[in-house]
């Protein structure tokens, strides 16, 4: 389908991660920092076409592509001793951000917004924090409005979070 053009790229990925009930990232790029890839072998991750966005409080979180061998998850997790979460995003984009490296920062670009503060003080999940970041992001709303519209209403949250890292 891709070959011959009968299907975009992205919309195949977003299928892809409807029905393994996952999230599709259009763009990874916000969310990588330096010290999250560099846990990992470039070459390995350049070969099963992954590539690390998240720490996770359980693992890692791992973007995919329709070009990923099925023993990726595995592979990873044999690597890392510990688990792996997948998102999905498309081959050009993980290809981008690995050739990119030396571009990456060690500190996600992600990490100045309303959601990904709520992640790191354990008020969302990563989940949470990536979906509401993606329609954030296509609808043109503020990290705040957007946790709002989760159903996450700022009179429950501690606003006023301290940035925290997540445990390496």
């Amino acid at each position: 389908l891709l070959e011959e053009n009968i299907l975009a790229e992205e919309d195949l990925l977003r299928a892809l991660a409807n029905v393994r009930h996952t999230v599709f990232v259009p763009s990874v790029r916000y969310f990588i920092s330096k010290s999250v890839i560099s846990t990992f072998d470039e070459d390995t991750l350049s070969r099963l076409k992954a590539l690390p966005i998240l720490k996770a409080p359980d693992g890692y979180v791992i973007a995919l592509c329709e070009s990923s061998p099925l023993s990726t998850v595995d592979e990873l997790e044999v690597i890392c001793n510990t688990k792996v979460h997948v998102i999905y995003t498309t081959k050009t984009e993980i290809e981008r951000a690995l050739f990119n490296l030396s571009g990456v920062n060690d500190s996600p670009k992600c990490q100045r917004s309303h959601l990904y503060r709520l992640y790191t003080s354990n008020q969302i999940t990563w989940e949470q924090m990536l979906l509401g970041t993606v329609y954030q992001q296509i609808i043109g709303v503020s990290g705040r409005d957007m946790a709002e519209y989760m159903g996450l209403r700022s009179d429950d949250l501690d606003t006023d979070v301290p940035h925290v890292e997540v445990p390496a």
